[in-house]
């Protein structure tokens, strides 16, 4: 089955009551090729993703980083508090720098005070341009005080005058 058609089974599943769908949707999450499973998330609804949680979250682990992304996301969306373990795990072992995003925007987005600190701790080490820039983000996004002090100081190291002017001349000079 081409992952357009498990998008399009799972999305017509929504339509229906879990109980009735609910084989055909693990099977769907599951699929052997990762365009199926990733189509498979996407058309997931709230509410079903909510009931087939579990299943879900077993695609944290899985071998294609975009299904991890995604996957990530979705539980962000639903707020699984109970995914935030793997969600810190998944962080400190993220293939790349938008895995290490998408995972770092569902935690901001289910907010508890140990997403916040995984956020913070990859915040500091991380490299990647874009990645800091989510991770900034998030904590905004986090709001608590700890966050907003480290989003702070960053900012104002980051964008002081003396640097800002050096960056300037540094690309201006070609």
């Amino acid at each position: 089955m081409t992952p357009a058609a498990v998008g399009g089974l799972v999305k017509a599943g929504s339509a229906h009551h879990l109980s009735d769908v609910r084989p055909l949707l693990v099977l769907c999450l599951n699929h052997a090729d990762a365009g199926a499973r990733l189509a498979a998330i996407d058309a997931l609804d709230a509410s079903h993703a909510l009931q087939l949680v579990v299943e879900v979250r077993k695609r944290l682990t899985d071998k294609d980083g975009a299904v991890r992304q995604r996957v990530a996301l979705l539980l962000g969306a639903i707020e699984d508090r109970a995914a935030v373990p793997m969600l810190v795990a998944g962080l400190s072992r993220a293939e790349s720098a938008a895995e290490r995003g998408a995972l770092t925007t569902a935690l901001a987005e289910i907010g508890t005070p140990e997403s916040a600190a995984a956020v913070r701790s990859q915040f500091v080490t991380e490299k990647d341009l874009a990645a800091r820039c989510v991770m900034a983000e998030a904590l905004g996004q986090l709001g608590d005080v700890v966050s907003l002090e480290l989003l702070a100081r960053e900012t104002s190291r980051l964008l002081s005058p003396t640097e800002l002017k050096a960056v300037g001349r540094k690309y201006l000079r070609r």
